[in-house]
């Protein structure tokens, strides 16, 4: 009947807008930890908060020690909004090393290449200097 076939019809549209969502909640979720590992963002826990580009979606993220000294969990949340609730939700986690925890290197730890030492033509043929 053609109202059975309006409600598959219906099932499917929304079935592929939730699959829509979820892969883009997926792919910002998957952005936004990036950034926290990068340090193009602090390593710090924040509230819901919407993104820039769209106000329908929104991150969360949640930064807890670990136990390990210098180790931090990071989970990032990010959630497409309807009218009514949430409809696509990912979570990513990922441990991090703490950066208040780092201590800058010390520049003289840092090695400095040497440069090499030119060869002979001899020295490249492993033929020793002289005369034959």
């Amino acid at each position: 009947s053609a109202a059975a076939l309006r409600q598959v019809l219906l099932v499917g549209a929304r079935t592929a807008r939730w699959t829509e969502h979820a892969s883009e909640a997926a792919l910002r979720c998957e952005s936004k930890l990036a950034e926290i590992v990068a340090g193009l963002e602090p390593a710090r826990s924040e509230p819901p908060t919407p993104f820039d580009d769209d106000e329908h979606w929104e991150f969360e993220v949640e930064v807890v020690p670990t136990g390990v000294p210098a180790l931090l969990r990071v989970m990032v949340t990010v959630r497409h909004l309807t009218n009514d609730n949430s409809d696509a939700e990912v979570s990513l986690a990922r441990l991090l090393a703490d950066p208040s925890e780092l201590e800058p290197p010390d520049s003289a730890s840092i090695l400095t290449p040497t440069p090499p030492t030119p060869l002979t033509i001899e020295e490249m043929l492993g033929v020793q200097g002289g005369s034959p």
